[in-house]
Parts: structure tokens; C-alpha cells; sequence
């Protein structure tokens, strides 16, 4: 009867080593102190890495700042400019005393938007527009005298700001100084600006009057054209970054 007690016994003490202690193991790792600066996590507390990715800086800081669409971020360290990838721009004119308009377009604009500072400035060579006609384009070469004014010229400020988070059309008016034929005017823009992400669309138009930069309205291919020009012009600008002297 004593063998039977004692064997009965010995079982008992083996299922509770088995079973009770282990579960008093596990407790003992949950609830003890982690590797990560003594804290204790209890059940029901945020992991030390939770949101990380959504609150950690990315790896190229400079980079996401920058990316395109992303204008008017200012950095010390660096600043992003954004530069024509192609420049359009073209000119309609009416001819005095017959039905007709004569057109000529270039497609060498360049420019360049400051978001940071809401400046912007555009030059054109004028040897690059073109009527479709070669005597036509002699004619007008030689009104404008490109020789000796070869480049016209716009600089000047835009408002409202550019919004970066917008991929609507932004309208813009640009206020500044244009400069042909060697004389330079007031001049206002009206405008829009279009963040298609990859790049930024200027689109700009205004009623040019030939007369107000010293220009006498010519004769092209012997017929005689208004002193009021229609202009349009549409450039794609992308960002380029330009690191700030120390």
C-alpha cells in the first residue's frame, strides 16, 4: 500500500513541474525588463517601432524635399530652381488691308522659376523664330534688328504663391520688365502654372504693341502688318538643385 502512495505521489510532483512552472516562465519573459533602455512593454502598450515609417525621416531627406511638386521648400543647405525642359512660344498678327494673320513661332524659349522667391526670367533668341517663309523671316530679322538686339528679355515676380500640393491650374500674374529692340517696358503677365509632379507647365499670354519698343511696323513679303501682336507661350519646367555657397 506504502509503494502505491509513494508512486502516486512522484506522478503528482512531475505534473506540476511540467505544467505550473513552465507558465511562470513565460510570465517571467513578458513581463520583465527588455533589452530597450530597462522599459517594461506590458500587454495592451505600443511596440517601440510602431509608426516608424511614418515618423522616421526618409533616407534622403534633401531629395524628398525636392522632389518635383514639391516647390517652394526651402533648405540650408541647398536650393531647387526650376529650369526649361522646352520652351514654345509664338506670335499672330493681323495684315492692314486684307484678310489674314501671319504667324511665327520658336521653340527655343528658356527660362527659369524661383519658387522660393516668386521670381522668374525668360530669354528668347530672336534669330529662332520662323514665318513658315524664308523671305518673310529676312524681313522680320532685319525690322528687329537681331544684330544688334539679338535677345528679348523678361524678368520679373509672380503672385499668388505656387501651391505644391495642387494639380489644378494655378492662376499667376507676373509683374516685371521686358526688354527688345534695345528698350525695356513695364510689363504684366496674366498666367498659369500646372504641377503635372515630374514637372512644372507655364502657361502665359498678352497683347504686345510693336511701336511701344521702337519697332516700325514692317511690310513682310510686301504686305503691311498691324502694330499689335498676339503672344503665347508655353514652357515645361524641371527642377534642378544648386548648392548654396558656404
Amino acid at each position: 500500500m506504502s509503494r502505491y502512495l509513494i508512486a502516486l505521489t512522484v506522478i503528482l510532483l512531475v505534473f506540476a513541474c511540467n505544467g505550473t512552472g513552465h507558465d511562470d516562465r513565460t510570465r517571467e519573459v513578458q513581463a520583465g525588463p527588455s533589452q530597450n533602455g530597462g522599459h517594461t512593454f506590458s500587454a495592451g502598450e505600443p511596440s517601440p517601432h510602431a509608426g516608424l515609417t511614418q515618423d522616421t525621416e526618409p533616407a534622403h531627406p534633401d531629395l524628398h524635399a525636392h522632389s518635383p511638386g514639391m516647390a517652394g521648400h526651402d533648405d540650408s543647405a541647398n536650393n531647387v530652381t526650376y529650369i526649361t525642359e522646352y520652351g514654345h512660344i509664338e506670335f499672330i498678327v493681323e495684315s492692314i488691308g486684307t484678310v489674314g494673320i501671319f504667324q511665327g513661332e520658336s521653340g527655343s524659349l528658356n527660362g527659369n522659376i524661383d519658387f522660393n522667391s516668386n521670381t522668374l526670367e525668360f530669354t528668347l533668341n530672336l534669330r529662332t523664330l520662323k514665318t513658315g517663309i524664308a523671305m518673310r523671316d529676312r524681313d522680320m530679322y532685319h525690322t528687329l534688328n537681331v544684330e544688334h538686339y539679338p535677345t528679348a528679355r523678361f524678368t520679373g515676380t509672380f503672385e499668388p504663391a505656387y501651391n505644391p500640393a495642387s494639380f489644378e491650374k494655378q492662376p499667376v500674374t507676373a509683374t516685371g520688365k521686358f526688354n527688345m529692340h534695345g528698350v525695356t517696358q513695364d510689363l504684366v503677365v496674366e498666367g498659369t502654372l500646372l504641377n503635372q509632379g515630374s514637372r512644372v507647365i507655364l502657361e502665359a499670354g498678352w497683347i504686345m504693341n510693336i511701336t511701344d519698343y521702337d519697332i516700325i511696323p514692317p511690310g513682310l513679303f510686301k504686305v503691311k502688318i498691324g502694330e499689335e501682336l498676339e503672344v503665347q507661350l508655353e514652357a515645361g519646367l524641371a527642377p534642378r538643385f544648386i548648392a548654396s555657397s558656404p
